[in-house]
């Protein structure tokens, strides 16, 4: 309710992290709807950088030090109660295993862009959207 009346300037970020045969990582977050896979991702703190906060949010949830990613776009939409910019960025995984962070990540799963996993959370649903213009 609060976001409904104050309306907050939230922006977020999604990582989209892809391996040597092309493929995506997906999550499924510890907390909130589990069965939902989503692009890892999260909130932009007050005056961080965008490109910093995808950056700190794959180092945060995955233990990958991402620095050069490329931005794909921005999806503005109702999630979750609240009305966000979501901004997509892209990035090969910089090598290494997954290192998902265990009260976050519940599990993590690498899978074509074109077929990803079921069911999908609707932030990442926009940013496939974003992802395939």
């Amino acid at each position: 309710m609060w976001s409904r009346v104050v309306r907050p300037d939230a922006r977020g970020v999604k990582c989209v992290l892809r391996d040597d045969a092309g493929r995506a990582l997906f999550v499924r977050h510890a907390y909130g709807d589990r069965r939902r896979w989503e692009i890892p991702g999260g909130g932009a703190r007050g005056g961080e950088a965008l490109a910093e906060a995808a950056r700190r949010e794959a180092f945060e949830e995955l233990g990958a030090d991402v620095r050069a990613w490329e931005e794909v776009g921005t999806a503005r939409g109702l999630w979750y109660g609240k009305e966000e910019r979501l901004t997509v960025f892209a990035a090969p995984w910089p090598g290494g295993p997954v290192r998902p962070d265990p009260v976050e990540i519940a599990t993590v799963g690498w899978f074509a862009l074109a077929d990803p996993p079921s069911p999908l959370g609707p932030t990442t649903v926009a940013a496939l959207e974003l992802l395939r213009r």
